[in-house]
């Protein structure tokens, strides 16, 4: 399980990474995750 766990983040962490290259905001992302900015 904690393998999934493992994964899962950095699918995460690779996705916030090229929205963020791409100029996204971080309100923007923690909007989509369903947290605050500071959180994302």
């Amino acid at each position: 399980m904690a393998m999934v766990s493992a994964q899962a983040d950095a699918r995460i962490q690779a996705q916030v990474d090229l929205l963020r290259s791409r100029g996204v905001a971080w309100a923007r992302i923690g909007e989509a995750l369903g947290v605050t900015r500071q959180s994302a």
